[in-house]
């Protein structure tokens, strides 16, 4: 008899596994939104429609491989581009003052689902001495003075 040795599951479940990206941006009055969405109110648990969402397909595929590591280079000049095209469009109360780039990921586990959500960009970006780090954790008016 000829046959295959099969150590895995070859024919077992595939765990559900659910996939959305967003740019959560904070704009200038204080309000935060989704940048990707066209300003869309922020939905960071899978944003209605997913990643069909995010108009055509070209964008769906950009922010797809965006999260890969071979392209993760992409991710600030990415997110640098979209606050420029926003601000460029949007004066006042409406400008984009930060903006992070945000992938996330739903898998089905034993006991409930899994959520991963991982930080792909930032804007203003980030330096290496920290600054901006701390300013956006503590979210206060006042934190860039001390």
């Amino acid at each position: 008899m000829l046959a295959l040795d099969q150590r895995w599951d070859m024919f077992g479940t595939i765990p559900l596994q659910e996939q959305w990206v967003y740019g959560e941006a904070t704009l200038a009055d204080g309000r935060v939104v989704d940048l990707l969405r066209h300003g869309r109110p922020i939905e960071r648990d899978r944003p209605a429609g997913g990643f069909s969402s995010l108009g055509t397909h070209r964008w769906h595929k950009l922010f797809w491989n965006l999260a890969g590591e071979e392209c993760r280079r992409f991710a600030s000049p990415t997110a640098a581009a979209l606050a420029r095209s926003w601000n460029a469009s949007h004066d006042g109360s409406e400008r984009v003052v930060s903006l992070e780039l945000r992938f996330a990921m739903r898998r089905e586990a034993p006991g409930g689902p899994a959520v991963q959500d991982m930080l792909l960009a930032a804007w203003p970006a980030r330096g290496d001495s920290g600054r901006g780090n701390l300013d956006r954790l503590l979210d206060s008016a006042d934190a860039g003075q001390r």
